[in-house]
């Protein structure tokens, strides 16, 4: 099954922001990037890390960022005022999810389905936007 297939294609066509423009750079790294560890993240993994920032953006986080994982996996953030959503995209596709407020967690889930994260992003954000 694609987890894509329910993506807006629309977002790929638009100018990338400087987070985008960072995730697809970690295509870049090699392997051993890290201290002599680490794997560069995969296509699949970019995709569906540029997915979640496309959806992110779409509900109104203005600031967002990426982070690269030692082992592959892509860490997508948004944040709105005090409250921060952060995806953790690993290689085998699985995300988890995790939502702040302040230095408080509000929820997690780890390692679940792309359409559950998805599902927690749209529900976070109703959270934090009203």
């Amino acid at each position: 099954m694609n987890p894509l297939k329910e993506f807006n294609s629309d977002f790929f066509r638009l100018s990338p922001n400087p987070t985008e423009t960072k995730i697809r750079g970690f295509k870049n790294k090699e392997k051993g990037w890290h201290l002599g560890e680490g794997e560069p993240p995969t296509t699949f993994t970019i995709d569906i890390a540029v997915w979640f920032l496309g959806e992110l953006l779409a509900r109104e986080f203005s600031e967002t960022d990426a982070f690269p994982g030692v082992w592959g996996e892509i860490e997508v953030c948004g944040y709105h005022e005090a409250s921060d959503l952060g995806f953790i995209i690993e290689r085998d596709g699985s995300v988890s999810a995790l939502f702040e407020r302040g230095e408080e967690e509000i929820e997690s889930k780890e390692k679940t389905t792309v359409q559950e994260a998805l599902r927690l992003l749209k529900s976070w954000s109703k959270i934090i936007f009203g």
